[in-house]
């Protein structure tokens, strides 16, 4: 099973190979500093995408589960073992694979606060 760090840098190869070298490069970079960052993770640090940007990057990663959306998978599985009349619905996995869009620093500006009136 591949590390999210793998999934990124397979993503980065394949955009390479597919003639986006230009983009390839400015990911990488942003990886690399530490600035491939998502949409929320973006806001938490004081910035906000432009307005009209899209994302430039995106790939699926692993994405540990919580405990409410563990105990939901849980009951999925249960439903479908039911229904398939199996006797023991196989236990949920902790991850699940996600598309995670990446927004890069060219594409965020600082959130301007609003002056009190």
């Amino acid at each position: 099973m591949a590390t999210n760090n793998q999934l990124i840098s397979e993503a980065i190869e394949t955009l390479q190979l597919s003639g986006e070298s230009e983009l390839a490069i400015e990911v990488m970079e942003a990886w690399s500093n530490g600035e491939l960052l998502t949409f929320g993770e973006w806001k938490k640090k004081g910035y906000s995408v432009c307005k009209g940007e899209k994302t430039k990057f995106s790939c699926k990663l692993w994405k540990k589960l919580s405990k409410a959306e563990l105990e939901k998978e849980k009951v999925k599985l249960e439903e479908k073992a039911k229904l398939e009349e199996k006797e023991k619905a196989q236990k949920p996995s902790s991850f699940v694979m996600t598309k995670c869009c990446f927004f890069l620093p060219s594409q965020v500006e600082t959130i301007k606060k609003k002056k009190a009136m």
